[in-house]
């Protein structure tokens, strides 16, 4: 569940005013990396330290051989 600041009724002002459009967008970006593209995920380092806000892998993500389908 993707609840951003807190779970409250958003007419009441409780959530992130752009959780709406974030949900969406988040959708959308998923159906295009799932059902429009074909792409490979070579090795790479995906260590992470948890000292670093918002963390990620040291290698970032790399995708390689993208196309559309």
């Amino acid at each position: 569940m993707f609840v951003p600041q807190g779970g409250g009724d958003p007419a009441q002002g409780h959530r992130c005013p752009g959780e709406g459009i974030t949900v969406e967008l988040m959708k959308a970006t998923l159906d295009f990396l799932v059902n429009q593209i074909e792409y490979e995920v070579p090795a790479q380092d995906l260590n992470y330290k948890l000292n670093r806000m918002p963390t990620y892998p040291e290698s970032g993500f790399v995708m390689s051989n993208v196309k559309r389908i």
